[in-house]
């Protein structure tokens, strides 16, 4: 019997070993891209979350809400009451205040029956999925396939 060379690894050894590795990264790589995107789910709830307390804070103090801007800038009314620093505009999503009332009280969108709200934009619909998922709440609700809303207040006038 011939004794083979202790310094090296035969082709099947590396081939297992290989496949071992591809299906570690199999299972691994989805739950790390899943975990990624709840994270980020997470901190667009977060967003929304704040600029709704601030639209509420400038609502009392001004006794008015912040006027329509487009997604992905802030209503200059809101600035004072968000954080330092903070973004309308991520790598990932955009934020849009809604102010859908018309100057004589009016409802604008009577399709969604959201007169104020904050929405999340994104291309990827799976994000706006998630955030859907982690907010779980009645008053979010997917207004198309690249945007949700959270509502503030709603044709009924309730806050």
């Amino acid at each position: 019997m011939r004794r083979r060379d202790a310094r090296g690894f035969t082709m099947i050894e590396l081939v297992v070993a290989l496949g071992i590795v591809v299906i570690l990264l199999a299972i691994l790589i989805p739950r790390y891209v899943a975990l990624v995107r709840h994270t980020l789910a997470t901190q667009a709830m977060a967003d929304l979350f704040a600029v709704r307390a601030a639209g509420y804070i400038c609502y009392a103090e001004a006794g008015s809400w912040p006027a329509e801007c487009s997604a992905g800038v802030i209503p200059k009314e809101l600035v004072q009451y968000l954080p330092k620093a903070f973004t309308f505009q991520t790598r990932e999503y955009r934020l849009d205040w809604e102010n859908w009332r018309r100057p004589d009280g009016s409802a604008r969108s009577p399709r969604t029956g959201i007169l104020i709200g904050v929405s999340v934009v994104s291309k990827d619909t799976g994000f706006l999925r998630d955030v859907q998922n982690v907010i779980a709440n009645a008053s979010f609700r997917r207004i198309s396939k690249r945007k949700a809303t959270l509502e503030i207040l709603g044709i009924s006038g309730r806050l």
